[in-house]
Parts: C-alpha cells; structure tokens; sequence
C-alpha cells in the first residue's frame, strides 16, 4: 500500500461505500494527487455501539473502489484506517495538525455537516479555518441527493442500511450506484438440499442482507486457487431467519465447487 503523504484524504466512516462517499473520493482527487478514503477503526467498540454487520463485506471494498475510478479521474482510491481511540480525545486543532504534520495530507474533503474533534465540538467552517492555519486544502461537499422516484433524500449509510432491512433493492441501487451485494464463506454447515439447490447459513454471511423475502440475483463465485465463476443467469433468492436459499429450475445450475471460497449475490 501507498503513503497518503501529500495526497488529499476524504474523512468519513465509509460503510455503505456510497454515492456520497463516492462523490467525497472524485473531489479528493481534483484536489490533488491520490485520493484516499481516511476512517477509524474501532469506533464501535470504544464508543460502546451495538456490533452489526458491515454494509459492505471487508473482502469486496477492493472491488467497490475499482469501480469508482472512473469518476476519480481513472484513478483508484486507496483506503487507511487510523484507531478512533488514538484520535478520540483530540481536539479539533489537535486532529488537524495530526493530518497535517504526521500524515503529512495536502488536503482534506469532508461532506456538509461534517464534524470532528473530541465531542464532535469541531465543524466544518472550524476545518476550514485550521486547514488553511496549516496549510491545507479543505473542501466541503454537499450532500448527495437520490433521485426523485424514490423520493428526494440524503444517501447516507444510514438510509442504505434501512433500504436494505425494508427489502427496497432498487431503491438500494440507487443509493449505491450498484447491484448491493452479498458475500457469503461457505462453512461446513452448507448444504446440497437437492440438486440445484443449495443452502448458507446466515453465519455465513459476512455483511448485512437484505430483509427475509424472495428476490432474483446474480450469483457468482470466489474460487479458492484463483479465478471465478458465474451463473449465466438471474436465479431465485429466498432469506429467511435461517439463512438463504439459492435454487434454479434449470439443469445450467449445478452444485458448487468444493473450492470455493466465496459466494457472491448481486441483489
């Protein structure tokens, strides 16, 4: 991995991996160098929130940031985590000279609203000020709106997550600007209930699914040496407490490979 050093870093928590997330990335870039996704690890287990699953599995960030390049001037943004409770107690002049003087950023992009500093005592006009103390390039982004049919409103990770427990895929889609998807890692707990059919537990899942319910998707596969496959065709999905249900009523659709190390469902 890279330096972030004089690059422009966008600052947020970056679990839905956006739209809004998306845009903070192509204005890191149009401020100069590589653009960089900064976030805190750890942050729920210090501020004491419940654990959930991510909205997007650890495993398919790398291919969420690929598809932004793009919009980031061809080029692929690059992700650093830094532990919350390294920065928590900061103030906002402290967490500033933190990004100027040991990440050595040229510049800092944050979405409108955005705060900072210990007790979040710090905003954005606050940044603006002490970025420019420090000699750094600061630009606040507006919120990214979703389109009309669904209803004029901010994207947020929080809006995703409740698109998803609501079962509202399309609306989903165009909160993300992709297929949501799902990422499965199949343990011995897997099952082949008949030919075609095959059954995940949701232990297995390693971010959040959509809610119990029927849908069609795209289903493909992680090989474990290397390589990929998928189905040629839109299959049905059925989640219920249990876990998921993958089945097709066309002979195309066979077991899974014993090598396979990731199942993948594009909703």
């Amino acid at each position: 991995m890279g330096s972030s050093q004089g690059a422009a870093v966008a600052l947020g928590k970056f679990d839905a991996m956006h739209t809004g997330h998306r845009a903070l990335a192509a204005e890191a870039q149009k401020l100069g160098g590589h653009p960089w996704l900064l976030s805190f690890s750890g942050m729920a287990n210090v501020l004491g929130w419940p654990e959930r699953q991510p909205l997007v599995a650890v495993s398919d960030r790398p291919r969420v940031l690929t598809s932004w390049a793009p919009y980031c001037g061809g080029v692929v943004p690059l992700q650093r985590y830094i532990p919350f409770a390294a920065v928590r107690q900061l103030s906002p002049n402290d967490f500033v000279k933190v990004l100027a003087l040991n990440l050595k950023v040229s510049g800092v992009v944050v979405g409108k609203g955005f705060r900072f500093g210990y007790k979040a005592s710090g905003d954005t006009e606050a940044l603006q000020t002490l970025g420019a103390q420090y000699g750094l390039k600061v630009s606040v982004v507006d919120l990214v709106q979703g389109d009309a049919k669904h209803g004029i409103e901010k994207v947020s990770s929080s809006s995703v997550r409740s698109a998803l427990a609501d079962g509202q895929m399309e609306r989903v889609r165009n909160l993300l600007g992709r297929p949501h998807r799902l990422v499965i890692q199949p343990t011995g707990n897997t099952k082949i209930l008949q030919a075609k059919r095959w059954n995940f537990q949701k232990e297995d899942f390693k971010n959040q699914p959509p809610k119990d319910g029927k849908y069609v998707a795209h289903v493909s596969m992680m090989l474990s040496q290397g390589g990929s496959l998928q189905l040629p065709f839109p299959v049905e999905i059925e989640i219920d407490s249990s876990g998921i249900l993958i089945h097709s009523n066309t002979a195309a659709v066979g077991d899974p490979p014993a090598s396979t190390a990731e199942v993948l469902i594009d909703f």
